[in-house]
């Protein structure tokens, strides 16, 4: 009868040595993610593939690869061989990653790209550990002026001012508005205060002959829209 610990082991060893990210449990199960991602973030970060793995392994097993990469990010995710150079490496690549969804949004067109908006907003606002609120400013034409990030909230509400909102769109010359938000328990469906606020936004802004377009919801690597759900 084969030895179940030796097994075990050899293929512990194994998979550590292909690049698999692995965390140990109390129940010595495996945590994978796939080797290449571990490959890519090793050269992207400028860092040994087993310090890599290492400092994965000491995460929370349900940890996605959106959520790692904001927690390096943001300093959420803290680990002796996480050096600063290595968050920086990290943090420009997505910035980079972000700017190049918004190229689409900035040509000029004579309507608005949904599939561009919602793919620049879910990389945008994946991975986030509390709530941010984005408004993308756009012109007749529906080109992009600008992308704003106007409120930082807690894990599951953020505070939002529609008079700041306003502001913006009066100082980008906005002629309509989308606005955005993430909800970090991976939740697509709308609070009643999401309702309220989309509501009295959508009123201010008409006030100003400013549309509201529309207000997504992010999470999960999805978008939801309140227009859609016919609250705009």
């Amino acid at each position: 009868m084969p030895n179940v610990a030796a097994l075990t082991a050899c293929r512990t060893r194994n998979n550590c040595r292909a690049g698999y990210m692995w965390k140990n449990t109390r129940d010595n199960l495996l945590h994978y993610w796939e080797s290449s991602t571990v490959a890519l973030l090793s050269q992207v970060m400028e860092l040994p593939i087993q310090h890599t793995v290492i400092i994965v392994s000491a995460q929370a097993q349900n940890m996605t690869l959106a959520r790692f990469v904001r927690g390096v990010v943001d300093g959420e995710v803290e680990h002796p061989l996480l050096c600063s150079s290595a968050r920086m490496r990290l943090k420009c690549s997505l910035q980079l990653h972000c700017l190049a969804h918004t190229e689409p949004l900035r040509e000029t067109g004579s309507h608005l790209e949904w599939h561009a908006i919602e793919a620049y907003l879910t990389a945008e606002l994946s991975g986030l550990s509390r709530e941010r609120f984005v408004a993308l400013f756009l012109d007749a034409q529906c080109k992009l002026l600008s992308s704003e990030v106007l409120f930082f909230g807690t894990i599951d509400s953020a505070v939002i001012y529609t008079r700041v909102v306003a502001i913006r769109a009066l100082a980008n010359h906005a002629v309509s508005v989308v606005v955005a938000h993430n909800h970090p328990s991976g939740s697509l469906t709308p609070s009643r205060s999401d309702i309220d606020v989309t509501i009295k936004l959508a009123k201010s802004l008409q006030l100003l002959d400013i549309r509201l377009l529309d207000h997504l919801i992010v999470a999960g690597g999805r978008c939801a829209s309140l227009r859609n759900l016919g609250f705009v």
